[in-house]
């Protein structure tokens, strides 16, 4: 709305959003923009986009429900924190582990590292790599063995470079001399 002056925009994602027809990345980028757009608008606004986040998280379409957990998450929401508690350990929703750890380190929930330490086996690598990726980020030393494992032993090179970064992150470089 600020960007563009397009006092609408808000009323036709939400049209957009709520059509079927409409395919699951758009309707994506609907609720992104919705979230983006979300302090810009009034309270009685706010409340129903407030309303569509949590409706969108049983969405059909996973984009749509991943988008809607990360706008819930931003904003603070109670409900994004439970959902993404839920989605990092419910075995329904292996589709959206990745966020829900992701989610759990923008909330600094670290109480929740040894279940996020457990997806260091998950048997998707776009998950693992999240789980290296925050507990390094959050120096847990305790999955060290995990990650000099992954980054000697995996044949995925995405995944061996994650936790060669996350040993990186573990053990930054030795002070230098002065002027260096």
């Amino acid at each position: 709305v600020a960007r563009s002056g397009y006092a609408s925009l808000i009323g036709d994602l939400l049209a957009i959003l709520a059509n079927p027809a409409e395919g699951p990345r758009f309707r994506a980028f609907c609720v992104q923009h919705l979230w983006e757009n979300y302090a810009k608008t009034d309270a009685k606004r706010q409340a129903e986009l407030d309303g569509v986040f949590r409706e969108r998280l049983g969405d059909p379409d996973v984009e749509v429900r991943r988008e809607a957990l990360l706008a819930l998450v931003r904003l603070g929401k109670p409900e994004g924190q439970q959902t993404a508690e839920k989605w990092l350990t419910d075995p329904a929703t292996a589709d959206v582990r990745d966020l829900a750890i992701h989610c759990l380190a923008l909330l600094d929930r670290r109480e929740r590292i040894p279940d996020i330490r457990r997806c260091l086996d998950d048997p998707n690598e776009v998950v693992q790599i999240a789980a290296i990726v925050v507990l390094s980020t959050w120096g847990d030393t305790a999955s060290r063995p995990a990650f000099e494992k992954a980054a000697a032993q995996s044949q995925r090179l995405r995944l061996q470079r994650a936790a060669q970064a996350a040993l990186r992150r573990l053990d930054p470089p030795p002070a230098g001399p002065a002027g260096r």
